[in-house]
């Protein structure tokens, strides 16, 4: 089932921080809806979602058989990203040397959307 009947009730006292794990999920979701099917951006971020759903799997599981998950996290997710940030910020025109001001396109404001929901 695509469902868990009690919502969280059932797994509360294992599910602490899934809300914002699903929450960032939902928000990659939508920018992946703002972007062209095309777009090369679409794979990177559907692979990011993918492994947020193993996070919020190995989340949801006690510890005390957390090791019986067959949802493994890949070990290199963190490299992962810095290596598309990093290619993505080569690529620019102007590439990033600061922080930038949220906005410009509803696409980018989704991105820092997204950015403060995963700092949370």
């Amino acid at each position: 089932r695509i469902y868990t009947k009690g919502g969280d009730k059932e797994q509360q006292e294992y599910s602490a921080g899934n809300g914002t794990l699903d929450e960032l999920n939902a928000t990659l979701g939508v920018i992946r809806a703002l972007l062209d099917e095309k777009d090369k951006r679409q794979e990177i971020l559907a692979y990011i979602q993918r492994t947020l759903m193993i996070v919020m799997s190995q989340v949801a599981t006690p510890s005390n058989i957390r090791e019986q998950n067959q949802n493994i996290l890949p070990e290199d997710i963190d490299r992962y990203c810095e290596q598309q940030i990093d290619r993505m910020n080569s690529e620019m025109q102007h590439p990033s040397t600061h922080f930038i001001l949220p906005g410009g396109t509803l696409i980018s404001a989704q991105c820092h959307v997204a950015r403060t929901i995963a700092r949370r």
